[in-house]
């Protein structure tokens, strides 16, 4: 019999071992030890510990799709309720302008060109020359709106996301019970069969 510890027989093996049937015969003699030593181990293993109720609500809230997802709508509505209160604060605009003219603007206005009247005659009373140069011209507008008269609203609105804030933590809680529920019912039936 072949003992893998002893090296002694594993020469005179080599040894016989001559071209493919002999490579393969020792590719198959060391797979097979390698599947000995591994079924060896694995009958040494320890057994699985039992699972306690509390464990196994825990690893249901953990890894529920549903619970996540109520979870979640909670965060968007806490969300929408700080949005709402954004409504409240002074809003600040800022916009900036800027423009320059790719060509100057000449053009003459001629004596009299608007009209001429008897108290004062000719308007303009000389040719006027206006001349516009070409150059960067910038505007800045700041504005801050405050709402007034729409508080009520705002106030009503953000009522209105608290409460669906408190619902989504209200459904929330039920889908925690519920599956609490079906696990310790599960987990009960498990023990008693």
């Amino acid at each position: 019999m072949l003992d893998p510890m002893r090296k002694t027989e594993w020469p005179a093996i080599i040894g016989r071992a001559t071209g493919i049937h002999g490579l393969l015969r020792i590719l198959s003699i060391v797979l097979l030890v390698l599947m000995l030593a591994a079924s060896i181990t694995r009958g040494q293993e320890v057994p699985a510990k039992l699972l306690t109720l509390e464990e196994a609500v825990s690893l249901a809230r953990s890894h529920n799709r549903e619970l996540k997802q109520a979870g979640l709508e909670i965060h968007k509505q806490q969300e929408a309720v700080s949005e709402a209160k954004t409504q409240l604060y002074p809003r600040f605009d800022t916009y900036f302008l800027a423009s320059e003219l790719l060509t100057p603007l000449d053009f003459t206005i001629r004596s009299g060109a608007l009209g001429t009247f008897p108290a004062t005659g000719p308007i303009p009373a000389k040719d006027s020359k206006i001349h516009t140069p070409a150059r960067p011209v910038a505007i800045t507008s700041i504005t801050a709106t405050q709402p007034l008269t729409q508080l009520l609203r705002i106030n009503l609105s953000i009522k209105q996301q608290k409460l669906a804030a408190e619902l989504s933590q209200q459904s929330y809680f039920e889908h925690e019970q519920g599956l609490v529920n079906q696990v310790r019912r599960a987990y009960y039936a498990i023990l008693q069969s």
